[in-house]
This record gives C-alpha cells, structure tokens and sequence, in this order.
C-alpha cells in the first residue's frame, strides 16, 4: 500500500509540474471601454498535441473575468506547447482581475475527466474612451489586404488619414512599425500577427495571416 501511494503522489508532482505558463499576452495592451479585447496564451502541458486547445469559455464575476481553456489527453506523456487567442467581449471602464483556469480531460476532444491543471492572474485596467484615450476605429473603416498575405500587404482606410501601423507576432511582442498604407511583412515567418492601426480618428487591432 505505501508503494502505491508512492507512486500517485509521484505521478502528480509529475503532471503538477509539467504545466507551464509560458507568456500571456493581452491585445490591445491599454483597452478602452470599446474594445474587443483579445488574451493570447502560450502554454506547455502533457497531452494529446494533435487536438490542442479544444475548447473555452468565460465569465465576468464581480471584478474578476474567469476564462477556462480546456486541453485533452490527461495522463499522456508526449509534451504540448500551445499558442491560443482567446477572443473575449467588451467590458466596461474599471480595474479588473483575468484569472485563467487551464483544464484538461482525459477522452479527446471531450472533456469526461474534467481537471485544472494550472491556473494564471494577471491585472488588466480598462480605460474610457474620453480624454487622453484613443477612441476604437470600426473595423469596417479599414480595408486591409490581401489576408492572408504572402508579405506585401496594402491598407485603405474609408475615413481619416493613416498615423502608423504597429505589427505584433502571435505573443504580442511588437516587431515592427509602418508609417505607409504599404508594408512588406516579406521577412517575416509565416504564422498569425496582429496589426494596431492609428489614425487620426482613433486606433483598431486587426489580425492578419502570413503564408
């Protein structure tokens, strides 16, 4: 018996420690009351690779927005690293605290073993668009193309004149900053990035897919 025991409380410092989070990222950085707002994760977990995230979903508790990714394959051994956007609503203006929950289940794609196998916070402050605040510019304003690009990419804006363009890769670190409604993304690897476009009227976050 004290073998057995053993053995579990081993195997669940195992899987325990396995879990990492490696970055969270949260698009646009400094969100207005009129943003949509995007949190990329990036996390390594012992599972099924070939299903990866299969699943999330949120909800806003008092002060405190709860999102619960669910991952499969419980119990595996084959290391995963899985870069997600979970795209969430609009809040409104207040000081706010992201609790992410990572789930797992043993059967893939489901969910019949339900565990939470790590669990990140973070801060998160949204703004009103009043002020200092740029206000959201509707995504309908801005025409970018083509997207999926293969490097070159054009922006045509419907009103207001272009400020500058900001490239983020998948973990929402800036890489690059345009000044042009033309850019190259040539150098690039192929893989999802995020555009923040300010103009005069205000700024938008759009992704955007390189071949």
């Amino acid at each position: 018996m004290k073998k057995f025991l053993l053995l579990v409380t081993s195997l669940f410092s195992f899987y325990s420690q396995a879990q990492v989070v490696n970055q969270i990222t949260i698009i646009p950085s400094n969100p207005t009351s009129s943003d949509t707002i995007s949190v990329i994760t990036n996390f390594s977990y012992y599972g099924d690779c070939s299903f990866g995230l299969v699943g999330y979903y949120y909800y806003l508790q008092d002060s405190t927005i709860y999102i619960l990714p669910t991952y499969c394959g419980y119990g595996a051994t084959t290391l995963c690293t899985s870069i997600d956007t979970l795209k969430l609503e609009t809040f409104p203006a207040e000081n706010y605290i992201i609790s992410i929950e990572f789930h797992q289940g043993s059967v893939c794609p489901f969910s019949h073993f339900d565990a939470t196998i790590a669990q990140f916070d973070t801060t998160l402050t949204i703004n009103t668009t009043s002020g200092l605040i740029s206000p959201n510019v509707s995504e309908s304003e801005i025409l970018l193309f083509p997207n999926p690009t293969n490097g070159k990419v054009t922006l045509r804006l419907e009103k207001g004149n272009l400020k500058s363009v900001s490239l983020y890769n998948s973990l929402g670190v800036l890489i690059d900053e345009f000044f042009s409604s033309t850019f190259s993304m040539e150098r690039f690897p192929s893989g999802i990035y995020w555009t923040t476009i300010k103009t005069d009227r205000g700024q938008s976050t759009l992704k955007i897919m390189k071949h």
